[in-house]
C-alpha cells in the first residue's frame, strides 16, 4: 500500500483514527471523486492532507481505512451542502462510468 507523507499521520474523526483496522475498497471514493469532478469541484482540495494521494485512492482496486472514507465523507457534505451526497454519488455512479454528464 502506498501512502502520501503528510506533516500529520494521523487525522482524528470522531475519537478514532485514520489507522483503524476497518478497511474498505476505494471503490465508493473513485465514485465520489468523480462525481464531484463532473459537478466542478476541486477533489485535489478534498484530498489535501490525507495520508492517500489523489491518485491511490481513485484506484477503486485499491483500499483504505474505513474513517478515511468516512472523512472524505464529510469533506464532501461540507463542499457541496448536501447532506444526501452518498445517496447522490450512488444513483449516478452507473452515469459516471458511461461518460453520461451528471446532474446536480
Amino acid at each position: 500500500m502506498t501512502m502520501k507523507t503528510t506533516e500529520s499521520a494521523e487525522i482524528t474523526n470522531s475519537g478514532t483514527t485514520m489507522f483503524d483496522t476497518k478497511d474498505v475498497s476505494c471503490r465508493v471514493v473513485n465514485s465520489l471523486l468523480k462525481y464531484l469532478e463532473a459537478l466542478g469541484h476541486n477533489v485535489d482540495s478534498l484530498v489535501e492532507g490525507l495520508p492517500f494521494s489523489g491518485q491511490y485512492l481513485g484506484n477503486s482496486l485499491n483500499w483504505i481505512p474505513y474513517s478515511v472514507r468516512e472523512e472524505l465523507q464529510d469533506r464532501a457534505v461540507k463542499v457541496t451542502g448536501d447532506e444526501r451526497i452518498m445517496y447522490k454519488v450512488g444513483l449516478a455512479t452507473p452515469k459516471i462510468k458511461l461518460g453520461v454528464p451528471v446532474c446536480r
